[in-house]
């Protein structure tokens, strides 16, 4: 399944084109792992339907900070294990912290609820080359008032078992709109210590599932339990896909959602109050409003990534104006402070967050010799050289025509049999 590119990658793609031949066999696919389910970048359920129900099942997208943006494009799935803690696939938080989920059957049509995701925890064992314990938990500002679905445990007995996975993406049999919910039955193949395998029953998940439940009927056919995470699978979504198993990371699960439940709930207030980003500077995350981040490279400001460090002042909407100069920004998903005035501060570096996909596109078109391979052979920017002066006229220009763009899903870094689903 092709991933669409967006007009941020035709933006910068001749910078990233440069620096990739600049840095030679450095930029060049990883060696292929027969034994590592690698990356699969965009689509859902293959031979499924439609999928009216499974209200606890989510859809993971960038966070949205123009006031103006109702949709958004999936790119991984989860499930609602707790009131405000969402279950889903380690690799999907390779894009970034800056997250919201999307409760509703279709988040590229509009309708439905988004929550913003104020933590993030990843398995102290989740191994990128493998795909073992590929397990992360986000933690939900807000509840989105569903009633979460029941974890269960699996055993060598269930080999042969129908099971059913839900996700979010493209149908590769149909050509459906992306961000459409999805579900089919699957056929649990062969059961291991920590995870399992399922084959075509006759649906099977695909990209964009990742992070998705799999779920199986109880004892004696009582309601389904949620027993696996899709992570991986082959790249046709037509063999077999690999699950983690839910009874494997209880352990890591358990404690997060206890500390989430004595967590207090709403938009994060911060040290530093919104209007005065500009002029108070953080020292951690915990110091932002809005579940903002800290940004060193940008002298110690709270900053919402894809945007210019800011200052936050009057509330807006897409039909209210703001001021000469300012525009009106996301700052949370919903209620009457979703939407502030957002003032660039004239004095700031012009950076966006160093982790942001937008970040990251700028910095490598201002200078090449920043964009270096990374650990799995893709071509990455590298923060730890950043700084304020890497942004020239050319990053300068594309700072201010990216700020709106829409993200572009990442590259396609897989070489051998098996790729991510998501």
């Amino acid at each position: 399944m092709r991933r669409r590119r967006s007009d941020l990658t035709t933006r910068v793609a001749a910078a990233s084109l440069a620096a990739c031949a600049a840095l030679g066999s450095g930029c060049a696919s990883r060696d292929p792992v027969e034994t590592a389910p690698l990356e699969r970048t965009s689509a859902p359920v293959v031979g499924g339907m439609l999928d009216a129900d499974d209200p606890a099942v989510v859809a993971i997208v960038s966070r949205r900070t123009d006031c103006a943006t109702f949709t958004a494009e999936p790119f991984c799935t989860g499930t609602l294990v707790a009131p405000r803690v969402v279950l889903t696939a380690a690799h999907c938080l390779e894009r970034g912290s800056a997250l919201e989920i999307y409760v509703g059957t279709d988040a590229g049509k509009g309708g439905g609820r988004f929550f913003a995701v104020t933590a993030t925890r990843t398995h102290p064992s989740y191994d990128k080359a493998t795909h073992e314990f590929d397990i992360a938990l986000l933690r939900l500002g807000d509840d989105p008032g569903i009633a979460p679905v029941t974890m269960g445990s699996l055993d060598v007995a269930a080999v042969g078992v129908s099971a059913r996975v839900v996700g979010f993406g493209i149908d590769g049999t149909t050509g459906s709109t992306p961000g459409a919910k999805r579900q089919g039955p699957t056929t649990i193949a062969s059961i291991g210590a920590a995870s399992f395998r399922a084959v075509p029953g006759p649906a099977m998940s695909c990209t964009g599932d990742s992070g998705g439940p799999v779920f199986v009927a109880g004892a004696d056919g009582g309601p389904e339990q949620l027993v696996g995470v899709t992570v991986a699978g082959d790249t046709a979504c037509k063999v077999d896909a690999l699950d983690v198993r839910v009874d494997a990371v209880r352990a890591f699960v358990d404690p997060f959602v206890a500390e989430t439940a004595s967590s207090p709930a709403g938009m994060p207030s911060g040290a530093v109050p919104l209007p005065a980003i500009c002029n108070q500077t953080c020292a951690i995350d915990a110091d932002c409003p809005a579940a903002m981040r800290c940004n060193p490279i940008a002298g110690g400001t709270c900053v919402l990534d894809g945007l210019l460090p800011s200052a936050f002042t009057s509330s807006c909407d897409e039909k209210t104006a703001c001021a000469m100069g300012a525009s009106c920004a996301r700052i949370w998903p919903s209620g009457p402070e979703a939407c502030r005035c957002a003032l660039a501060c004239a004095s700031a570096p012009v950076i966006p967050d160093a982790t942001s996909e937008v970040a990251a596109d700028v910095l490598d078109a201002g200078d090449a010799s920043d964009v270096r391979p990374t650990s799995d052979g893709s071509c990455a920017y590298a923060p730890a050289r950043a700084s304020a002066g890497l942004l020239g006229g050319v990053a300068l220009a594309l700072v201010f025509a990216l700020v709106s763009v829409r993200r572009a899903a990442p590259a396609n870094r897989a070489s051998s049999r098996r790729r991510r689903r998501h």
